[in-house]
């Protein structure tokens, strides 16, 4: 089994602030030209990034079937705080990825997305979990917010007493978001406060990982998801199986469930080939970093399987 905890669903252009979108246009730009692959902003902003629209779910569908993916995690992005709102309002967003999840059931679980700064975000959260049936959390502390904060605590109570799973972004990213507020030390205080929720860290830190994982060995509800390692993995094969190898020597192997982030990361590293590397790893890693199929198992579905109480 295959399960993605991590798939952005984005309705139309709308959605989105022109301040995010050429946020992300640049970040794609470049990811493609470290790739080797030669691209110009107009052909990021006309031929890439509209290809990541899917306004009814059936390209989300699609994707799924060409890669084997068996369950995917959906999630609303909430940056508006931070780089501007987009013309459709995130309740309605919200709202529809729910509606999306329920018509692919048993394939889709939607998430919500709430920035928890925005005026009545615990309210417009308890009604995403009783009206339109969320199963999780989205948050991006990059924005601005401490996940650890009064704010996010507010929503985090109604998520751990409805038995729900948060996803949080963590590592740095380009200006202007802020990395400081993604960092996986502020997740330490979640394993404390709320022993129950689950709590995905998504990209294990990335360049935190060390610190992910530490924290991770000592939370038993700490997880992480493998997006964004996509890009070691393809570059610097055998430092990426390494790495990887410490971070669940480290966490522990029922810690790793795979994320894609797509269909952002797609053009430049392409999900078929994400999925290559991890199934291939019990034969093609290095010596000093060997997997066993059964962690490859449980990394790719097992894991999340149970986490997500599938």
């Amino acid at each position: 089994m295959i399960i993605d905890v991590h798939y952005h669903m984005i309705g139309s252009r709308d959605w989105w602030s022109d301040t995010l979108w050429n946020y992300l246009g640049l970040m794609i730009g470049r990811l493609m030209e470290r790739f080797g692959k030669q691209v110009s902003p107009q052909m990021v902003q006309e031929e890439i990034l509209p290809g990541y629209l899917d306004p009814d779910g059936s390209r989300l569908i699609r994707h799924m079937e060409a890669h084997g993916v068996d369950v995917a995690v959906i999630c609303v992005v909430d940056n508006g705080i931070g780089f501007g709102d987009g013309k459709v309002p995130i309740e309605e967003q919200n709202r529809i990825v729910a509606e999306m999840a329920r018509q692919y059931p048993g394939r889709v679980i939607p998430f919500a997305g709430i920035d928890p700064r925005r005026s009545g975000a615990p309210q417009l959260f308890e009604k995403c979990v009783e009206q339109w049936g969320v199963r999780g959390l989205k948050f991006h502390p990059d924005a601005g917010y401490y996940p650890n904060g009064k704010e996010a605590y507010a929503l985090l109570e109604i998520a751990e007493k409805n038995g729900l799973t948060l996803l949080t972004h963590t590592g740095p990213l380009p200006p202007p978001s802020r990395g400081k507020f993604a960092h996986p030390i502020h997740l330490d205080d979640l394993g404390v406060d709320f022993p129950t929720l689950k709590v995905i860290a998504a990209h294990m830190g990335d360049y935190w990982w060390r610190d992910w994982a530490a924290i991770s060995h000592f939370r038993p509800n700490l997880f992480g998801d493998l997006a964004e390692w996509q890009f070691p993995a393809f570059q610097k094969y055998e430092k990426f199986c390494r790495d990887l190898r410490e971070a669940i020597d480290t966490a522990g192997i029922e810690k790793v469930v795979f994320g894609s982030d797509s269909p952002v990361f797609e053009p430049a590293t392409p999900m078929r080939d994400w999925l290559k590397i991890l199934q291939e790893l019990p034969q093609n890693s290095p010596p000093e970093a060997k997997f066993t199929q059964a962690e490859v198992e449980a990394m790719l579905g097992g894991n999340a399987q149970r986490i997500l109480g599938l």
